[in-house]
């Protein structure tokens, strides 16, 4: 008698053929087959028995005998799916379990595209629009894939390449992963897959990261060099200016700009709160100047720069023109929060202006350098 008879045999059997039901309740018993080393665990009305890799399950619907994949190595994490399946077989909800086998043939761009980046809630629109191209690598990578067909390993494998090609720092590989998290999580909240293959992959532990701003030279290097393309260089007047992200840039709209109190309301940010930041005077110039630009242009826009905010790689460009290491957009912010807290602005107010969730993200732009501690002794050189 071979395996898969007897397999079939025990199934019917645990279904009640021909016993009035003698198995049913019988919950997490271990049934041991003979002549065969596998093991079965019971749910319920589903069966799980492990092939290869993957624990599969096995139950009885109106349409026949069926046996599918949960594309999970854990015991527990079958249990899991295994108790949800049995909860739809005992409710008679059939239509959920085709629906269920349809979902295993979702690729993770159908996924992507038609129900991650249209209706995932937990990212403000600036974190969606800044993160695009990423998730685009993404999708060129696995889009053809089922979902339920991508591993832990596949995801690590691709990430440790990708670090090594493209010389990723840790906070690149860490925003990757990120999210990976985010669409595998959220692929299982909808329930297209049991587990989430990205859930113990762990993110690289980074130093404490210091502020990096521009020194006044650098500075003045980098809007004359870009004075040349205008519509760049009131983005980095206005980042350097505001504080402003690169995302909060991108999302930045018209109605959100009020040239009478000369102050910007910063919506859809990092973390979730809104913001009010007053305007420099340059800020203001260069704001009134480009709504009254777009005001008499012939398709004036809502969003002030939308993705055209995204000077990333114009950034790079112009830096190494000049001679400026690391010529990145994060830099403007840290520019902000230094010279505020440089000029002794308090640090609640700090916190406030930058839209930073806790006072230790703002502590790290009042805390003692080296250079204060050599003006620091040479205050006293002299007595």
């Amino acid at each position: 008698m071979d395996s898969l008879f007897i397999t079939q045999k025990l199934h019917n059997m645990l279904a009640g053929e021909g016993r009035g039901g003698y198995f049913e309740g019988i919950g997490k018993e271990v049934v041991t087959m003979a002549k065969n080393t596998d093991t079965v665990h019971v749910e319920g009305k589903v069966r799980l028995l492990k092939r290869g890799r993957w624990w599969h399950a096995h139950y009885m619907t109106p349409d026949g005998y069926e046996r599918r994949s949960l594309k999970v190595t854990n015991l527990k994490a079958a249990q899991a799916e295994a108790r949800k399946v049995d909860e739809q077989l005992q409710g008679g909800q059939y239509e959920l379990l085709k629906r269920r086998r349809e979902f295993e043939r979702e690729t993770l761009g159908q996924f992507v595209n038609d129900i991650f980046l249209p209706q995932y809630p937990r990212w403000s629109e600036g974190t969606h629009k800044s993160t695009q191209s990423l998730i685009r690598q993404m999708v060129e990578a696995f889009g053809g894939r089922p979902i339920g067909a991508i591993t832990g390993d596949d995801i690590e494998t691709y990430l440790a390449r990708r670090r090594g090609d493209d010389e990723w720092a840790d906070s690149s590989y860490n925003r990757y992963l990120a999210i990976f998290k985010a669409i595998f999580k959220y692929a299982q909240e909808r329930g297209r897959i049991v587990q989430s293959p990205a859930a113990a992959i762990k993110t690289i532990r980074l130093q404490k990261k210091q502020p990096n701003p521009y020194s006044d030279t650098d500075l003045k290097k980098l809007l004359v060099e870009l004075g040349k393309n205008l519509g760049k260089w009131a983005v980095v007047v206005v980042a350097v200016d505001t504080g402003m992200r690169r995302g909060e840039l991108m999302c930045l709209r018209w109605n959100d700009i009020d040239l009478d109190q000369r102050a910007i309301l910063v919506k859809d940010t990092k973390n979730k709160e809104d913001r009010s930041i007053p305007m420099t005077d340059r800020v203001y110039d260069v704001l009134s100047l480009a709504y009254s630009e777009n005001r008499a242009s012939e398709l004036p826009t809502l969003e002030v720069w939308g993705v055209s905010a995204d000077i990333r790689q114009l950034l790079t460009r112009v830096g190494k023109r000049v001679g400026i290491e690391m010529a990145i957009m994060h830099r403007l912010r840290d520019t902000f929060g230094t010279r505020l807290a440089a000029k002794g602005v308090p640090v609640d107010r700090i916190k406030k202006l930058m839209g930073h969730k806790s006072i230790e993200m703002t502590l790290r732009y009042v805390e003692t350098r080296e250079h204060h501690l050599r003006d620091a002794i040479a205050a006293i050189s002299g007595d």
